[in-house]
């Protein structure tokens, strides 16, 4: 039997058959608004209310005001980091060439605090600063995802941006290398604008491969696996 992660998502672990295999790299792939950034901080104030320890990285968003965004869910994420169950760290982007100091701080956090849950997000934004050769960019990706994969103890989620209309995540590499791929979007339906859940890939579990209402609320998100959408 696979160990699973229980993601903390009410109506995500049905779709996986349980939960994500354990030690999974797992990219979660939207645009703007679409509720990545929720659904990581549900999974990880889960896991540290089971007692795990969990790390965020934010390559964004201030660690205040992402604080600060989530209590509007329910999730006290300072109460974890007091209680030593949660790291919570700004890296920004780094200046062009200097993408390794990044990874050197992310593998440190993971060597010191030992996490058994991380995210990273965004994940893509380490691309933004790299030289524009496709190349060098999938070389960086495959570095870092080595080096997270590298981590069997962890079981670690990949924030990707993914633009309006844009078919490939990332540099395409990410695709191939990731153990899982999740994929928040929208749908219309006539003028009202949903939100649906795709689970492209997962190794290691059977999975939904229909695309799955998801929805915003008070407690973050909640997904209804009984409810497929067609595009």
């Amino acid at each position: 039997m696979t160990e699973r992660v229980p993601s903390g998502v009410p109506g995500f672990d049905s779709l996986l058959d349980g939960g994500i295999p354990a030690g999974n790299v797992v990219l979660l792939a939207g645009r703007a608004g679409t509720g990545k950034s929720i659904f990581c901080a549900q999974y990880l104030s889960h896991g540290s209310k089971l007692g795990e320890k969990t790390l965020y990285v934010s390559l964004v968003e201030d660690k205040g005001r992402f604080i600060r965004n989530m209590k509007r869910f329910g999730l006290d994420l300072d109460d974890m980091e007091a209680k030593g169950l949660m790291k919570i760290l700004n890296i920004p982007i780094p200046p062009a060439g200097q993408q390794n100091t990044v990874v050197e701080q992310i593998a440190k956090a993971f060597d010191e605090f030992k996490p058994s849950r991380a995210v990273l997000d965004p994940f893509s934004a380490l691309t933004i600063s790299i030289s524009s050769n496709k190349s060098d960019s999938q070389a960086f990706v495959h570095s870092l995802l080595s080096n997270l994969s590298s981590h069997e103890y962890c079981t670690t989620i990949l924030v990707c941006e993914v633009g309006a209309g844009a078919d490939q995540i990332g540099t395409g590499i990410e695709e191939y290398m990731a153990d899982g791929i999740v994929v928040f979007y929208y749908l219309m339906r006539g003028k009202a604008k949903i939100k649906a859940v795709e689970i492209r890939k997962m190794r290691g579990t059977k999975h939904s491969n229909q695309a799955i209402l998801l929805e915003i609320t008070e407690e973050g998100i909640v997904i209804d696996p009984d409810i497929e959408l067609t595009s």
